[in-house]
Protein backbone atom coordinates (compact mmCIF):
# COMPACT_ATOMS: atom_id res chain seq x y z
CA UNK A 1 0.00 0.00 0.00
CA UNK A 2 2.88 2.35 0.77
CA UNK A 3 4.12 2.05 -2.82
CA UNK A 4 0.67 2.90 -4.15
CA UNK A 5 0.49 5.97 -1.95
CA UNK A 6 3.91 7.16 -3.09
CA UNK A 7 2.95 6.77 -6.73
CA UNK A 8 -0.53 8.24 -6.67
CA UNK A 9 -0.67 10.84 -3.93
CA UNK A 10 0.82 13.72 -5.99
CA UNK A 11 1.95 15.24 -2.73
CA UNK A 12 -1.58 15.39 -1.32
CA UNK A 13 -2.24 14.22 2.22
CA UNK A 14 -3.07 10.53 2.25
CA UNK A 15 -6.10 9.28 4.19
CA UNK A 16 -6.39 5.55 4.70
CA UNK A 17 -10.18 5.79 4.95
CA UNK A 18 -10.37 7.35 1.49
CA UNK A 19 -8.12 4.64 0.11
CA UNK A 20 -10.23 1.84 1.60
CA UNK A 21 -13.44 3.41 0.33
CA UNK A 22 -12.11 3.80 -3.19
CA UNK A 23 -10.67 0.29 -3.12
CA UNK A 24 -14.01 -1.19 -2.08
CA UNK A 25 -15.72 0.42 -5.07
CA UNK A 26 -13.06 -0.83 -7.46
CA UNK A 27 -13.12 -4.38 -6.11
CA UNK A 28 -16.77 -4.70 -7.08
CA UNK A 29 -15.67 -4.75 -10.71
CA UNK A 30 -13.69 -7.53 -12.37
CA UNK A 31 -10.99 -5.09 -13.43
CA UNK A 32 -9.33 -4.94 -10.01
CA UNK A 33 -8.40 -7.96 -7.91
CA UNK A 34 -7.22 -8.13 -4.31
CA UNK A 35 -5.10 -10.91 -2.83
CA UNK A 36 -5.57 -10.57 0.92
CA UNK A 37 -2.99 -13.23 1.74
CA UNK A 38 -0.23 -11.53 -0.24
CA UNK A 39 -1.61 -8.04 0.50
CA UNK A 40 -1.58 -7.19 -3.18
CA UNK A 41 -3.93 -5.46 -5.59
CA UNK A 42 -3.69 -6.15 -9.30
CA UNK A 43 -5.21 -3.98 -12.01
CA UNK A 44 -6.44 -5.44 -15.29
CA UNK A 45 -4.21 -4.70 -18.27
CA UNK A 46 -7.08 -2.95 -20.06
CA UNK A 47 -7.30 -0.43 -17.22
CA UNK A 48 -3.53 0.02 -17.19
CA UNK A 49 -3.43 0.67 -20.93
CA UNK A 50 -6.35 3.11 -20.74
CA UNK A 51 -4.67 5.10 -17.98
CA UNK A 52 -1.33 5.18 -19.77
CA UNK A 53 -2.96 6.27 -23.02
CA UNK A 54 -4.45 9.36 -21.38
CA UNK A 55 -1.58 10.19 -19.04
CA UNK A 56 0.45 13.32 -19.75
CA UNK A 57 4.02 12.61 -20.85
CA UNK A 58 5.44 14.42 -17.82
CA UNK A 59 3.31 12.40 -15.42
CA UNK A 60 4.19 9.20 -17.25
CA UNK A 61 7.88 10.00 -16.97
CA UNK A 62 7.54 10.72 -13.24
CA UNK A 63 5.58 7.52 -12.63
CA UNK A 64 8.14 5.46 -14.53
CA UNK A 65 10.97 6.91 -12.46
CA UNK A 66 9.15 6.18 -9.20
CA UNK A 67 8.32 2.62 -10.22
CA UNK A 68 11.96 1.95 -11.14
CA UNK A 69 13.10 3.33 -7.79
CA UNK A 70 10.60 1.26 -5.83
CA UNK A 71 11.49 -1.96 -7.65
CA UNK A 72 15.22 -1.28 -7.32
CA UNK A 73 14.95 -0.51 -3.62
CA UNK A 74 13.37 -3.93 -3.02
CA UNK A 75 15.57 -5.97 -5.37
CA UNK A 76 18.15 -8.16 -3.58
CA UNK A 77 21.16 -7.50 -5.79
CA UNK A 78 23.43 -10.26 -7.04
CA UNK A 79 26.19 -7.83 -7.97
CA UNK A 80 29.03 -7.18 -5.52
CA UNK A 81 29.39 -3.83 -3.84
CA UNK A 82 30.99 -1.49 -6.42
CA UNK A 83 34.56 -0.27 -5.98
CA UNK A 84 33.41 3.31 -6.42
CA UNK A 85 30.65 4.63 -4.18
CA UNK A 86 27.64 5.05 -6.47
CA UNK A 87 25.59 8.22 -6.73
CA UNK A 88 22.36 6.33 -7.32
CA UNK A 89 20.57 4.69 -4.37
CA UNK A 90 21.62 1.15 -3.56
CA UNK A 91 19.29 -1.87 -3.74
CA UNK A 92 17.92 -3.83 -0.80
CA UNK A 93 21.13 -5.85 -0.50
CA UNK A 94 24.28 -6.58 -2.51
CA UNK A 95 26.63 -9.48 -3.16
CA UNK A 96 23.91 -12.14 -3.40
CA UNK A 97 25.17 -13.83 -6.55
CA UNK A 98 23.97 -17.47 -6.68
CA UNK A 99 22.25 -17.05 -3.31
CA UNK A 100 19.00 -18.94 -3.85
CA UNK A 101 17.38 -17.38 -0.80
CA UNK A 102 16.78 -14.19 -2.77
CA UNK A 103 15.03 -15.93 -5.67
CA UNK A 104 11.46 -15.70 -4.32
CA UNK A 105 11.77 -11.92 -4.02
CA UNK A 106 13.27 -11.68 -7.50
CA UNK A 107 10.50 -13.88 -8.90
CA UNK A 108 7.85 -11.59 -7.41
CA UNK A 109 9.45 -8.42 -8.80
CA UNK A 110 10.47 -9.78 -12.22
CA UNK A 111 7.03 -9.48 -13.91
CA UNK A 112 6.98 -5.79 -13.01
CA UNK A 113 10.44 -5.31 -14.52
CA UNK A 114 9.22 -7.05 -17.67
CA UNK A 115 6.20 -4.76 -17.83
CA UNK A 116 8.14 -1.51 -17.47
CA UNK A 117 10.62 -2.79 -20.05
CA UNK A 118 7.69 -3.06 -22.45
CA UNK A 119 6.75 0.54 -21.60
CA UNK A 120 10.29 1.90 -21.91
CA UNK A 121 10.04 2.99 -25.59
CA UNK A 122 7.06 5.20 -24.70
CA UNK A 123 8.92 7.11 -21.96
CA UNK A 124 10.06 10.38 -23.51
CA UNK A 125 13.19 12.18 -22.30
CA UNK A 126 13.78 10.34 -19.01
CA UNK A 127 16.47 11.81 -16.79
CA UNK A 128 20.02 10.47 -16.91
CA UNK A 129 19.54 9.05 -13.42
CA UNK A 130 16.33 7.26 -14.41
CA UNK A 131 18.01 5.78 -17.47
CA UNK A 132 20.91 4.32 -15.53
CA UNK A 133 18.71 3.23 -12.63
CA UNK A 134 16.58 1.32 -15.11
CA UNK A 135 19.64 -0.21 -16.78
CA UNK A 136 20.88 -1.44 -13.40
CA UNK A 137 17.54 -3.06 -12.69
CA UNK A 138 17.51 -4.74 -16.11
CA UNK A 139 21.01 -6.15 -15.60
CA UNK A 140 20.03 -7.59 -12.23
CA UNK A 141 16.82 -9.10 -13.60
CA UNK A 142 18.65 -10.67 -16.54
CA UNK A 143 21.28 -12.17 -14.24
CA UNK A 144 18.51 -13.63 -12.08
CA UNK A 145 17.17 -15.38 -15.19
CA UNK A 146 20.67 -16.71 -15.84
CA UNK A 147 20.85 -18.12 -12.32
CA UNK A 148 17.54 -19.89 -12.84
CA UNK A 149 18.70 -21.33 -16.16
CA UNK A 150 16.15 -19.33 -18.15
CA UNK A 151 18.46 -17.92 -20.77
CA UNK A 152 16.33 -17.43 -23.88
CA UNK A 153 17.36 -13.92 -24.94
CA UNK A 154 16.88 -12.66 -21.35
CA UNK A 155 13.81 -10.76 -22.58
CA UNK A 156 16.13 -8.26 -24.27
CA UNK A 157 17.22 -6.80 -20.92
CA UNK A 158 20.97 -6.89 -21.58
CA UNK A 159 20.55 -5.24 -24.98
CA UNK A 160 18.49 -2.40 -23.53
CA UNK A 161 20.89 -1.91 -20.62
CA UNK A 162 23.86 -1.73 -23.00
CA UNK A 163 22.09 0.72 -25.31
CA UNK A 164 21.36 2.98 -22.34
CA UNK A 165 24.98 2.86 -21.20
CA UNK A 166 26.25 3.59 -24.70
CA UNK A 167 25.03 7.19 -24.54
CA UNK A 168 25.13 7.70 -20.77
CA UNK A 169 27.36 10.26 -19.08
CA UNK A 170 26.28 9.34 -15.56
CA UNK A 171 29.12 8.85 -13.03
CA UNK A 172 27.86 5.32 -12.25
CA UNK A 173 28.00 4.24 -15.89
CA UNK A 174 31.39 2.49 -15.90
CA UNK A 175 30.60 0.46 -12.78
CA UNK A 176 27.37 -0.75 -14.35
CA UNK A 177 29.06 -1.56 -17.65
CA UNK A 178 31.67 -3.60 -15.79
CA UNK A 179 28.87 -5.61 -14.19
CA UNK A 180 27.06 -6.10 -17.50
CA UNK A 181 30.18 -7.33 -19.27
CA UNK A 182 30.99 -9.65 -16.37
CA UNK A 183 27.50 -11.15 -16.62
CA UNK A 184 27.75 -11.56 -20.39
CA UNK A 185 31.17 -13.16 -19.98
CA UNK A 186 29.84 -15.66 -17.46
CA UNK A 187 26.89 -16.50 -19.70
CA UNK A 188 29.17 -17.04 -22.70
CA UNK A 189 31.38 -19.27 -20.55
CA UNK A 190 28.38 -21.41 -19.62
CA UNK A 191 27.66 -21.79 -23.33
CA UNK A 192 31.29 -22.85 -23.97
CA UNK A 193 31.81 -19.74 -26.11
CA UNK A 194 35.22 -19.05 -24.64
CA UNK A 195 36.33 -16.40 -27.12
CA UNK A 196 33.26 -14.25 -26.48
CA UNK A 197 33.58 -14.85 -22.76
CA UNK A 198 37.17 -13.61 -22.80
CA UNK A 199 36.22 -10.45 -24.72
CA UNK A 200 33.47 -9.56 -22.26
CA UNK A 201 35.55 -10.32 -19.19
CA UNK A 202 38.47 -8.27 -20.51
CA UNK A 203 36.12 -5.34 -21.06
CA UNK A 204 34.84 -5.73 -17.51
CA UNK A 205 38.36 -5.87 -16.09
CA UNK A 206 39.44 -2.82 -18.11
CA UNK A 207 36.55 -0.80 -16.70
CA UNK A 208 37.28 -1.90 -13.13
CA UNK A 209 40.96 -1.01 -13.61
CA UNK A 210 39.97 2.41 -14.95
CA UNK A 211 37.76 3.05 -11.92
CA UNK A 212 40.50 1.97 -9.52
CA UNK A 213 43.03 4.23 -11.24
CA UNK A 214 40.67 7.18 -10.93
CA UNK A 215 40.24 6.40 -7.23
CA UNK A 216 43.99 5.97 -6.77
CA UNK A 217 43.58 2.46 -5.38
CA UNK A 218 45.75 0.66 -7.95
Amino acid sequence: MEASVELLSDGAQFKKSNYIEARADLLQSSLVHRDKQKQQISVHRIVQDAILATMHVTKKRLMFDQVVRILWANWPSAMPKPSKKPELPQPKSTGGRLHVGRWPVCAAIYPHVLRIHQLWPAILDPSEATRLHFAKLLNEAAWYQKERGRTKDFDGFFETALSICEFSTHPDRDSLLADIYFCLGAIAMDASDFDTSRVHKERSLDLVSKICEELGTV
